[in-house]
């Protein structure tokens, strides 16, 4: 009997391959992107992601292209406001099926995505995906100016105002700006005098200081 949980296991293991150029054994790199792939089969796949063919069709309204008639259909609800999907929880609307599907989590609790690798759960799999980065050790997201990778855009981000210097969290009391919304919270603190929670000790020593 074929143990699937054993083979996804290994197949999610492979990733962390990806996208590593030192690696001798990723000897196929798609010549569209640069990326290192483990094999021919995975590049093969990786390709499609360029391809016009695979999503034949566009949508007049912004140019995003869609592999199949429905997905354009349910993609031109987000232009036309339409939303046809109604929670009858708490009845707000949804233009997209999959949107609704998700909300619906909040109500139930369910978390019907599962890490093979450690069991842990997830409501949205866009949620598991990341986590499982967190297993592989893939960084798909590089910083510009210094090469950093990061496992998700949110960290990337975050990671940039370093060299931009940007700080979009202000205090409301004070003024003071920050580049992290942990160190506005840590802040704030010094003006409402409550205990501070256990945040990181060098978030909190940069807030104070």
């Amino acid at each position: 009997m074929i143990d699937y949980n054993y083979v996804l296991r290994n197949h999610i293991l492979t990733h962390n391959q990806i996208g590593n150029a030192s690696d001798k054994s990723n000897t196929q790199r798609c010549d569209v992107c640069g990326t290192f792939l483990s094999s021919a089969y995975a590049l093969k796949a990786h390709l499609q992601l360029h391809s016009d063919n695979s999503k034949p069709y566009t949508c007049t309204l912004c140019d995003r292209r869609y592999s199949s008639v429905h997905s354009l259909r349910m993609h031109e609800q987000l232009h036309t406001g339409e939303k046809p999907f109604k929670c009858e929880i708490c009845g707000k609307d949804f233009s997209l099926r999959a949107t609704y599907k998700t909300h619906m989590f909040l109500h139930s609790g369910e978390r019907p995505h599962k890490c093979v690798l450690c069991g842990k759960r997830f409501k949205l799999s866009s949620s598991l995906k990341m986590h499982i980065r967190t297993h592989t050790g893939e960084k798909p997201h590089n910083c510009d100016t210094c090469g950093k990778g990061f496992s998700t855009l949110g960290n990337l981000r975050r990671h940039q105002r370093i060299h931009t210097g940007e700080k979009p969290y202000k205090c409301t009391e004070c003024g003071r700006e920050f580049n992290q919304s942990n160190s506005l919270k840590a802040h704030m603190h010094i003006h409402t005098g409550e205990n501070l929670p256990k945040y990181d000790i060098s978030v909190i020593i940069y807030s104070l200081s």
